[in-house]
């Protein structure tokens, strides 16, 4: 799991418990009847005490955005050429990579493909078989991926592939 999946996953499940906690309040209030009214006399009377709270929360709103939108811009693989640039999606990449791994490596499976700052690129993948030499299949599966990449979305830059073995336990 990279840095950017795991902070994906805290900011989503923050998300989560947040929604959890105001249902459990509100389900709690129906039976409380003197938070009711200690809710009640702080909305009436005290009413300015409730200016921390919306900042609080406009605070909070704004940091789960800007996290939400750093984690989401970066997605994309950037490609200049000359003066133009353009981007592609990594599902593009994914099932271009699962087309030629169909054809050629019936034995590996890709699980992911993952654009991390600068346009590095990180690759994902399965070995459904073990082969006698493992080492000299990856290798393999590198040299052929590096061309594909070049002459089809114009990667140049290095490539990371991570293979994982299915347990048989």
């Amino acid at each position: 799991m990279s840095i950017r999946q795991a902070i994906e996953s805290v900011l989503k499940l923050f998300v989560i418990f947040v929604f959890f906690s105001a249902s459990f309040f509100f389900f709690c209030l129906a039976y409380l009847p003197k938070a009711r009214i200690l809710i009640e006399d702080l909305l009436l009377n005290h009413y300015a005490d409730c200016i921390p709270v919306g900042i609080g929360f406009f605070i909070a709103s704004s940091i789960l955005t800007i996290g939400f939108y750093g984690l989401e811009r970066g997605r994309m693989l950037h490609i200049k050429m000359g003066k133009h640039s353009a981007e592609v999606d990594p599902q593009l990449i994914r099932q271009t990579i699962e087309e030629h791994f169909k054809k050629r490596f019936k034995q590996i499976r890709v699980l992911d493909v993952e654009i991390a700052r600068r346009s590095k690129m990180s690759i994902s993948v399965e070995l459904t078989e073990m082969p006698e030499n493992v080492e000299k299949l990856l290798e393999q599966v590198e040299i052929e991926l590096v061309p594909l990449l070049q002459n089809r979305f114009g990667y140049f830059k290095q490539l990371e592939l991570i293979a994982e073995t299915r347990s048989t336990s």
